[in-house]
């Protein structure tokens, strides 16, 4: 590892950069598909897209992990702050296709991370909006103001706001 040069290190982190991509583009697909079975209802299809985006999602960490530690090996190299070294500036140090191909990975990254933020929030929305139908549907049945149930069959004692099963009577 010592020997490596700034070269050796660009060609391993664009390697690395490349499968991250990969790796979120995976995972903007589960929660696209986990906005359908959102919408038709589907619990198991949810509960295992979700198992599968939790495994998406350690992947993409790992790369990320190992992109960040490549990074901080080429500032050392480039006699740099190795906190200050992103995709953009390494870029902007090299020249040539690694500085293009830098700067396409970097681009890639953005925009895939722009869809996932975006599918995530319109998957959060789904999710309360079911939440709060699934709230309204439990406070119709139960009635808004039952607190203690009222089992009569004379009209006179039941309470108007008590819930629909203890109004049957």
């Amino acid at each position: 590892m010592a020997g490596k040069t700034v070269d050796q290190l660009t060609e391993e982190l664009m390697a690395v950069v490349a499968r991250e991509a990969e790796q979120l583009d995976q995972l903007w697909q589960l929660l696209s598909r986990q906005q359908r079975f959102l919408v038709e209802g589907d619990v198991a299809g949810v509960t295992a897209n979700v198992q599968e985006q939790a495994q998406a999602l350690r992947i993409a960490h790992e790369l990320e992990t190992e992109r960040l530690r490549l990074l901080d090996e080429a500032a050392v190299r480039l006699e740099g702050d190795p906190r200050a070294l992103t995709l953009s500036r390494l870029a902007g140090l090299l020249s040539g296709s690694y500085a293009e191909r830098l700067n396409e990975l970097r681009a890639t990254l953005v925009a895939i991370t722009k869809n996932i933020e975006r599918t995530r929030q319109q998957n959060e929305m789904l999710i309360n909006r079911s939440l709060y139908h699934i709230g309204e549907t439990v406070r119709l049945f139960a009635g808004s103001m039952a607190t203690v149930p009222a089992y009569s069959a004379n009209p006179s004692v039941r309470r108007p706001g008590a819930a629909l099963v203890n109004r049957i009577g």
